[in-house]
């Protein structure tokens, strides 16, 4: 419960970004002791559901406003999203305890592997990463251009487990110094001894023998060593990279954005669709008039009507006169296969307000904008006024805005660092990638928490591609975040805004990780299974050495 503390209060919510270098060490003190598999599984799931209930409390307003549940089941809704989110700890948790067991890794070593590996390859509705902690912290994030956000949780693991291991090796050296200073005192008096023992086991479980402390449990230099090189390694590459980002940026053209935040949310657009649209237009009027304008960006779902291919032309419906490119949020619609198809769908278009071309949201989120199994019972949108019924997009090619590619993605495609590779992976006639990225939002129904979560979980990306990210919302927070994942400008939370800013064109070509995705998640899963399958060579010395040290069962090593 600690360690679930810790976490929530470290991560972004609060931005207390401190607390997640220390947030796992109580957890592995549990961890420590534990002799089944079950204890280890429950201890890691109690962590992960403390650390989710403290995080995920907008979802209490999300159910409320979204479902127009009561409290009670609103509340009810909230815990069971805590219990699911944290099976994700309950894996790695697991996971390091096995390793430790199976083939004798300190349980510091062990917990990198394990966060990194579960991170990586586990399923959830809602992503997030020990990495997001650090969104405010450049100098420890930039090492996601190298293996994503992925290798930065691992870098924080790394560190919490060095901590660990080097309070539980003194820990075992003041108990045995303790135990055999009292044996010495007590002489031939055996209620001293057993007094001493007594006292010693209290403090720990591997407290007994007459081995000499300092051999027995050595203090972990080499884990600490690591843990504090590449801490300074990451520091340093930080340091560098952001210079070089920065050099390159300024030296590239410009293209002059403007977000148009109308504040105008889930409920109030379909309550009043033409005085949410005409808000819009109005603003985007205002910044067509701004001198050098190169973009105009709608969040998602902003023209809130139905765009067919019979209306090829916007001109008068998003702005008087489309004197500049636009990329705005918008519903398209097709109905010449003879069934009504909706796509959630981001528009590109050219001076002018002709339609160029689409991108049509390929992740959509669970209850949101599908039902799971709708296939199987054809009834159910009628029951869930409020989900919508959208289609799956097919393409992943990023939107022209004159001799510029924006890789476009629409809501919470910006927090899933795969896809997010897969839309900045094409390139053009000239192998050039994307110049830019673009996503675009509707956080409304979440409340004011969510927004600035989601907001940093975002930020990422852009380290993770070099490239600036042009984040357009509803009702905010909308910001432009440069290629260091820094926020160069944002907005405010259900406010009027038009955001202005220049945005640098990058034709260079794809980051490490760009070309190679999450080694580090492959690689802590190939480490896993291996160690697992194969207890390596450390375990095997273990076995064969009389003096090695049990684990707290009474089991070898």
């Amino acid at each position: 419960m600690a360690s679930g503390l810790l976490y929530s209060i470290g991560f972004v919510d609060f931005d207390r970004w401190y607390f997640a270098w220390i947030s796992l060490v109580p957890l592995l003190f549990a961890l420590r002791d534990v002799g089944t598999w079950k204890r280890a599984l429950a201890f890691s799931w109690i962590m992960g559901f403390v650390a989710h209930l403290v995080g995920y409390h907008w979802v209490i307003h999300l159910l409320r406003e979204f479902a127009h549940l009561p409290v009670p089941l609103a509340v009810l809704g909230w815990l069971l999203l805590a219990v699911g989110q944290s099976a994700s700890f309950a894996a790695w948790g697991l996971l390091a305890w096995f390793l430790r067991r199976r083939a004798g890794l300190p349980l510091g070593a062990a917990l990198p592997i394990a966060i990194m590996a579960v991170e990586f390859a586990f399923p959830l509705l809602f992503p997030s990463y020990m990495a997001n902690s650090q969104a405010r912290m450049p100098w420890v994030t930039q090492i996601a251009d190298l293996g994503g956000v992925v290798l930065v949780s691992g870098l924080l693991a790394l560190v919490n487990g060095a901590i660990y291991e080097l309070v539980e090796a003194r820990r075992r050296r003041a108990c045995e110094e303790f135990t055999s200073s009292r044996e010495a005192e007590g002489g031939a008096d055996e209620k001293k001894s057993v007094s001493a023992r007594s006292a010693a086991e209290e403090i720990g479980p591997a407290s007994a023998g007459p081995i000499s402390s300092l051999a027995r449990h050595p203090l972990p230099w080499k884990l600490a060593a690591g843990a504090l090189g590449s801490l300074a390694l990451t520091v340093g590459y930080s340091a560098v990279r952001i210079g070089q980002v920065e050099a390159r940026d300024e030296a590239a053209p410009k293209l002059k954005t403007a977000i148009v935040q109308a504040n105008v949310g889930a409920g109030s657009k379909h309550a009043d669709v033409d005085g949410g649209i005409r808000r819009f237009q109005r603003m985007t009027d205002e910044a067509m008039d701004l001198p050098g304008i190169g973009l105009v960006v709608w969040p998602e779902s902003g023209f809130n009507r139905a765009v067919t291919p019979r209306l090829p032309n916007l001109t008068g419906l998003v702005a008087a006169e489309v004197k500049a490119p636009m990329i705005l949020g918008a519903l398209r619609a097709d109905v010449s296969s003879g069934k009504r198809k909706i796509w959630n769908s981001a528009l590109a278009l050219d001076t002018g307000g002709e339609i160029v071309a689409h991108y049509d949201k390929t992740v959509l989120l669970a209850f949101g904008e599908y039902v799971p199994g709708d296939s199987l019972f054809p009834g159910i949108y009628d029951l869930l006024p409020y989900t919508s019924h959208f289609e799956r997009g097919a393409s992943v090619e990023p939107l022209p805005v004159g001799p510029y590619r924006l890789s476009t993605d629409i809501c919470y495609e910006d927090i899933l660092p795969g896809f997010i590779r897969s839309l900045m992976g094409p390139v053009d006639a000239e192998g050039r990638r994307p110049h830019a990225m673009v996503n675009v939002t509707n956080d409304s129904w979440y409340g004011p928490v969510e927004p600035h979560i989601h907001l940093a979980l975002a930020t990422f990306r852009s380290i993770e591609h070099r490239r600036w990210l042009v984040r357009s919302t509803a009702t905010g927070i909308s910001a432009f975040v440069d290629s260091a994942g820094r926020i160069r400008k944002q907005s405010g939370f259900e406010t009027e805004e038009v955001l202005v800013e220049d945005v640098p064109m990058i034709d260079g070509g794809a980051t490490v990780y760009g070309v190679l995705g999450d080694w580090p998640g492959w690689l802590a899963l190939v480490a896993s299974g291996a160690a697992l399958a194969w207890p390596g060579a450390l375990s095997r010395a273990r076995r064969r050495d009389p003096e090695a040290e049990d684990l707290p069962d009474g089991r070898a090593a």
